[in-house]
């Protein structure tokens, strides 16, 4: 053998002349390949001027001294061009690129291609096939290029996870990020074991708390609750038709305003601190074939308002869900309601108990519902107090005050259009319900019987007479009922 395997190197051989030659040789190869370090990659043509020990990467089409050598290096060497053919694997920096080259057996390519493939990387420590970059050090820093940077961790589905564990000897003790569903979860350990909800933040931006912090609970098993905004001004949340739930409800254009009342009652109820403000659910002209139930008190003491049309309350109508009462309030939940047309599609149009306050002010109508229009029971309140409203269709009854609640009608103006026909009577009460009616004006006609009165229920006249209330039939008192 001659010559070296990989660099081609010229071995001198026994009983050679002039030893010196070959050793030279050897060295001028080495001194060409070692430390690979080349001018250019794209010169088909040897340049007019070369220094001692200049190298290149002879370019594609090559021609004059250089013919036939496309890809090899070129080095000038004692006044003439001298030709190495790569092999692959060898590495060569490009001066003019200032880049890494890796000849891959058919062409040079940039080293960072390769890396692009690479399927682990352990940076100070092993990378292994869980853990596929490791970096081991004080600080790591991702920089942007120019302007923004963002850092994107993506899961294939809902169900999996995408988030930042932080550990203690290996074991976690916090985790953030999209935790088998896509809130986002602030979650703490004491052992790597046993996870708990820290906090829970939805798509909707409703942020969440523990119900309860302690004992420390399996992974979700601890009932979140909201954190509350609270108000330091009156709000107004709008509705309309052609709005979305998936708006804020901060403006009345349709792409601010909610699509359904409910919405609006869910947020307010849900995430809203009142304090001492008032808020009010404001809805644009249309019908709302929707139900709320509030069954229980929202935080703080502003009053809650769901208000319509002030110049034609009948222009927007809450016309309830099919067979469902269309308000329901209990459990000491209070609300108000304002310049809209109320009915009770296939039930009653309200009904209010345990404690409930339903508060009726001037502006609203009361369209056709089946049990009541006003309906209080189990100590329920109905306050239509010095309100002036109308009435534009029939029902079981207008007022209903049974098993200790209370209707106030006192003082009211109340507008009856079209003879509506009341099957049971106009006000009812039973069960020491009481109705107070006094101080005020019906104007206007109505059919059936005009008070139903049983089991110790009073309706409240102040001496306004048997025919006081609206009906053309009289009214009738049993088992401790009174009129009076």
């Amino acid at each position: 053998m001659e010559e070296s395997g990989n660099l081609k190197l010229p071995y001198i051989m026994p009983s050679q002349a002039q030893k010196h030659v070959t050793h030279n040789d050897a060295i001028r190869t080495l001194d060409a390949l070692v430390q690979l370090s080349v001018l250019d990659r794209d010169l088909s043509t040897p340049p007019g001027v070369a220094a001692e020990g200049d190298r290149h990467i002879v370019g594609p089409g090559a021609d004059g001294a250089w013919s036939g050598r496309d890809g090899e290096i070129a080095a000038w060497q004692d006044g003439g061009w001298s030709f190495f053919a790569p092999r692959p694997g060898w590495l060569a920096w490009l001066a003019d690129e200032a880049r890494l080259l890796v000849f891959d057996g058919g062409v040079w390519a940039e080293l960072d291609t390769y890396l692009d493939a690479v399927t682990m990387l352990g940076i100070n420590a092993m990378a292994n096939e869980t853990n596929r970059l490791v970096v081991r050090g004080a600080a790591s820093l991702f920089d942007s290029e120019s302007g923004d940077h963002r850092l994107k961790i993506n899961k294939a589905a809902p169900a999996d996870t995408a988030s930042l564990i932080f550990q203690t000897g290996y074991a976690g003790r916090a985790e953030i990020g999209l935790a088998n569903d896509d809130a986002l979860h602030v979650k703490v350990s004491n052992d790597g074991e046993i996870w708990t909800d820290a906090m829970r933040v939805t798509g909707e931006g409703r942020v969440l708390l523990p119900a309860v912090a302690t004992p420390m609970q399996p992974e979700q098993a601890v009932a979140m609750r909201d954190v509350r905004e609270r108000l330091i001004a009156d709000r107004i949340y709008y509705v309309r038709p052609d709005g979305s739930d998936g708006n804020d409800g901060q403006s009345g254009a349709t792409e601010g305003a909610f699509a359904t009342i409910g919405k609006a009652v869910a947020v307010v109820r849900g995430i809203i601190d009142l304090g001492p403000h008032h808020v009010t659910i404001q809805l644009a002209d249309g019908t709302y074939e929707e139900s709320i139930a509030l069954l229980a008190p929202h935080v703080g003491s502003g009053t809650i308002t769901i208000a319509g049309n002030p110049a034609s309350p009948g222009n927007t109508v809450m016309a309830g869900a099919a067979g469902v009462r269309t308000i329901v309030l209990e459990n000491a939940a209070a609300l108000s309601i304002r310049d809209f047309e109320l009915r009770g599609n296939g039930q009653a149009a309200t009904f209010v108990a345990k404690n409930a306050c339903l508060t009726v002010r001037s502006g609203m109508s009361f369209g056709s519902a089946v049990t009541a229009q006003l309906y209080a029971q189990d100590n329920g309140v109905i306050d239509a107090t010095g309100a002036a409203y109308s009435i534009v269709g029939g029902s079981g009854r207008h007022l209903l005050a049974i098993t200790g609640s209370v209707v106030n009608a006192l003082n009211c103006t109340v507008t009856i259009s079209g003879a509506p026909s009341f099957s049971t009577a106009f006000a009812q009460a039973n069960r020491a319900g009481v109705v107070n009616a006094n101080g005020s004006l019906f104007l206007g006609l109505a059919t059936g019987k005009r008070y139903d009165l049983a089991t110790n229920g009073v309706v409240y006249t102040s001496g306004g007479g048997a025919n006081f209330l609206p009906g053309n039939a009289a009214g009738t008192a049993a088992s401790g009922g009174q009129y009076v």
